[in-house]
């Protein structure tokens, strides 16, 4: 009985663990290429109200425009940074 419940605590562990791997490399992929599409459209000058309205999802987790003039009041505030402004 011992190694019978060993036996399957190792599968469902390596399956549990493998199916993770993949969603959580999957996860990071889909990530990394909305962070691209943001930086880009940041540093192009694409203005803040068309970011907000566009991603306001991956920028918080409530949408409408009370959340739309937020991120776009912290997008002007972030482009007024040094390192925004010599992108250009």
């Amino acid at each position: 009985m011992k190694i019978f419940l060993s036996t399957l605590f190792f599968v469902v562990g390596g399956l549990a663990y493998s199916s993770n791997c993949i969603w959580r490399i999957t996860a990071a992929g889909v990530e990394y290429r909305n962070s691209l599409r943001i930086s880009s459209d940041l540093l192009t000058g694409v203005s803040e109200r068309e970011i907000a309205k566009a991603y306001v999802r991956e920028f918080y987790w409530v949408s409408g425009a009370e959340a739309e003039e937020s991120i776009s009041n912290g997008i002007l505030l972030l482009r007024r940074l040094p390192f925004w402004s010599q992108s250009k």
